[in-house]
């Protein structure tokens, strides 16, 4: 069996994991099994680009426009998920087996995207406040602070149609197109870094905007490619932004302490501390790049998974999913505290003392 070839020389992932997973069992399993693989493949090259950037951007920065990356990535990172607050997460929950009518689908894109805006109306101002002290504090000229914080904002909002556009994608199973669209992302900001590095030009707010603009291709991307799945009708439907607030509203908590306990000490560190601290700070937050692949398959293969489940199953798959996730942290968290070197050997010399 020959593995097919897209026209333009693309691999397709599908037909790629259909023949690995050709004669292993039932059709069920092998469905399950090319969506796994198509995940593993598709995700392990997103990461891996990404990770790649993250740190040649470590060596590539010096340590205060890292140290100004690093701010603005942690702000980025606790706004991003405070303005969200998990309601990305509440489309493919909420919509269940009604996956396959695009008005329903649409319905719940727009009373998303009408409530992440809304909270990021009202979280820029207290960022802003944040974000002047800290410039201040370690006396950031004036144009770098202009042109970075615009690039956070930028890189929300254009988050949030990666995310949003994204789901149509996920709750349809094209996990090829879905990876596609992200790897191009990545691919674009690894391509400008270079191109910056070798004309000078890559400094804290560049590789921010990079990163921003990034967001933008996947989002349009996704936006494209779901217009088939995904009919958004120009105004939200009340009654379902009620049903999303009302999902969300148990897990207010800890989604709120989720996005503020990665960055708290990031932050603490840059209103007191030295820039350089603040450069070893956000040096060892690109570690977690790392595992961002296992974090990722909850929403992209197990949440699809969970949302279509019969009741009498959801028990019994929640507790296996339950025990790999418990088993493979119990690995990484040996392997951090057993023989942390190994990590850092990635972040580079600069930083090789930590």
């Amino acid at each position: 069996m020959q593995i097919a070839q897209k026209s333009d020389g693309e691999l397709d992932l599908s037909r790629f994991a259909s023949f690995l997973s050709y004669k292993m069992g039932s059709e069920a399993l092998r469905r399950r099994l090319r969506i796994v693989l198509v995940y593993l493949t598709g995700q392990g090259l997103v990461q891996l680009v990404s990770l790649s950037v993250g740190l040649l951007l470590l060596r590539w920065l010096n340590i205060d426009n890292y140290a100004q990356f690093s701010v603005a990535f942690g702000i980025q990172s606790a706004l991003s998920m405070l303005t969200d607050l998990g309601f990305a997460g509440t489309i493919i929950a909420l919509v269940g087996p009604r996956g396959n009518d695009p008005f329903t689908v649409g319905s719940y894109i727009r009373s998303a995207r009408r409530l992440r805006n809304t909270m990021l109306v009202w979280l820029t101002p207290p960022a802003a406040i944040l974000y002047v002290v800290i410039a201040r504090e370690h006396h950031w000229s004036l144009l770098t602070s202009a042109l970075l914080f615009p690039s956070i904002l930028a890189s929300i909002y254009f988050n949030g149609m990666v995310s949003y556009y994204g789901a149509p994608l996920l709750i349809r199973g094209q996990l090829t197109l879905y990876y596609r669209h992200q790897l191009a992302g990545v691919c674009f900001r690894i391509a400008f870094s270079v191109l910056l590095y070798l004309t000078g030009g890559l400094y804290a707010w560049t590789a921010s905007w990079i990163n921003s603009l990034g967001f933008l291709l996947i989002g349009w991307l996704n936006a494209r490619s779901a217009r088939p799945f995904a009919i958004v009708p120009a105004d939200p439907d009340p009654a379902i932004t009620r049903q999303m607030i009302r999902y969300v509203m148990p897990n207010l908590p800890s989604l709120i302490f989720y996005a503020l306990q990665g960055q708290i000490a990031l932050f603490l560190i840059s209103i007191s501390g030295q820039t350089r601290s603040i450069a070893e700070v956000g040096a060892l937050g690109r570690l977690g790049q790392i595992f961002l692949m296992l974090s990722g398959f909850n929403s992209t293969v197990i949440e699809p998974f969970i949302a279509r489940l019969p009741r009498q199953r959801l028990l019994r798959s929640y507790l296996f999913i339950l025990s790999a996730a418990t088993i493979i942290s119990a690995v990484i968290c040996s392997v951090g505290f057993f023989e942390p070197r190994v990590l850092l050997l990635l972040l580079g010399t600069k930083y090789a003392l930590l």
